[in-house]
């Protein structure tokens, strides 16, 4: 057994063997928007480094992003006006941190982790510093989920129930009722904390979603990550990666939490941006290798562990309602389901338009009971059959009492719409839920 002195001897070689006892000032040699050349050495992948300009003033810091023998590309965190060739870029050493505690509930913050609001501060005892890439989960430790989790939202509980610890993609078009949805399920939703991160959005949709879908009389239990459209890519990615750690952090307090992503399009736009500036070859619709090798890496951190659960929602943008994109077949393929919003439904007026049909939880069928799974059934199969006889209604020519259950499909088609359309400010208990599911069915 080692003596105390030879293991306080073996933890002091551990730390200066990872000490910085010097340190390594590159200098830059090429400047475009999106991507800066530096001669460097000693710096990782992930690594922070300041840049600071004698000549002009300037001060900022980029992220290392590619390297090379003696060369290293980053990407900027901030505005680069002012930076010129020759410029200092210090290594900090370390990857991006930022600060956080219990006391970010009801904030606002930019890209960075930084206070949007003014007066508000993260200063003290009760603050920590979190990196933004924890130690990856073990998959053998996370438990199974088996508690509904309740949306306040009758077509995503009734027809496609989440669990604790699910991630879904939440799929539309532009105008399709995304924002309202969100804003629907971070008021309704029976989570202990909502983490809402609204990347590559445009700034006045981000005051507008604060004053009208979150009001502050909800704000007392949500964090708020808004990395707009006009923010450089590096500082979009990193601004998901925050939302993410902060999601951790309240589940490690063992909280049910709640990850709004708005959205996860963006967010794999602002990695193709970084990925190409960094020399990385476009594949399918342009987008780098490491657009696909990240996402998975961002979803799989939530879920439910022995402490709590993140149960997330990805938004992602289609066009004209199609899911032949990358992006969209990758969520996919790494979510627990998807939610498909509907803009013909968004059109006719009916919100939130979830197209019930297309969308489906894979995880509903392991956490409801028999009588919800039986009802759920039944009202899918009456609103399917709804649309195969839609066409012979149109027109006259369905003839009444030919088929049983396409005369059950049309007397209840009013009374399902009905359960479907649901105000976005008003939301709904479970139990009332699965009462007026059952009723729709007739399965009582």
């Amino acid at each position: 057994m080692p003596s105390p002195q030879s293991a306080v001897i073996q933890t002091l070689e551990r730390r200066l063997h990872k000490a910085q006892l010097y340190k390594s000032v590159g200098k830059l040699t090429d400047i475009s928007p999106v991507r800066l050349t530096a001669d460097i050495e000693g710096v990782a992948i992930g690594d922070i480094c300041e840049m600071i300009d004698r000549e002009t003033g300037y001060t900022g810091f980029a992220r290392v992003v590619s390297i090379n023998t003696g060369t290293a590309i980053l990407a900027p965190l901030g505005a680069i006006e002012g930076l010129s060739a020759g410029a200092e870029v210090i290594p900090t050493g370390e990857d991006f941190t930022f600060t956080c505690g219990d006391g970010l509930l009801g904030s606002m913050l930019d890209g960075l982790g930084r206070p949007l609001e003014t007066g508000f501060s993260t200063s003290g005892s009760d603050w920590v510093k979190r990196r933004i890439s924890p130690t990856q989960i073990n998959p053998l430790s996370r438990p199974p989920i088996d508690t509904v989790f309740e949306s306040g939202v009758k077509a995503i509980d009734g027809l496609n129930t989440l669990g604790e610890g699910q991630r879904i993609g939440l799929f539309g078009d532009p105008g399709s009722g995304k924002s309202t949805l969100m804003g629907s399920l971070a008021r309704n939703c029976n989570a202990d904390v909502c983490v809402l991160a609204m990347i590559g959005e445009r700034g006045r949709e981000v005051r507008e979603f604060m004053e009208r879908q979150l009001p502050p009389a909800f704000r007392s239990r949500s964090v708020v990550i808004a990395s707009t459209s006009d923010s450089p890519a590096m500082q979009r990615i990193l601004g998901g990666y925050i939302a993410t750690s902060i999601a951790e952090y309240f589940r490690d307090q063992g909280k049910s939490v709640l990850l709004l992503f708005d959205s996860v399009t963006r967010f794999a736009r602002a990695l193709r941006e970084v990925g190409l500036a960094a020399g990385e070859a476009a594949v399918r619709r342009g987008f780098t290798p490491s657009v696909y090798a990240e996402l998975p890496r961002l979803i799989e951190r939530c879920g439910k562990t022995d402490r709590g659960s993140i149960t997330a929602i990805y938004t992602v943008l289609t066009e004209n309602e199609g899911l032949d994109d990358p992006i969209a077949e990758e969520v996919r393929s790494i979510t627990d389901g998807h939610i498909i919003l509907s803009s013909e439904l968004a059109h006719s007026g009916r919100y939130p338009a979830i197209d019930v049909l297309q969308s489906r939880s894979r995880l509903m069928n392991e956490i409801v009971t028999p009588e919800h799974i039986q009802a759920s059934s039944k009202v899918r199969m009456l609103m399917s059959k709804f649309l195969e006889i839609e066409l012979l209604l149109q027109v006259g020519e369905y003839k009444e009492g030919a088929d049983p259950v396409a005369d059950e499909a049309i007397a209840k088609r009013e009374q399902i719409a009905q359960f479907l359309t649901q105000n976005s400010h008003d939301g709904a208990a479970y139990p009332e839920i699965l009462e007026q599911l059952i009723a729709c069915a007739g399965t009582e």
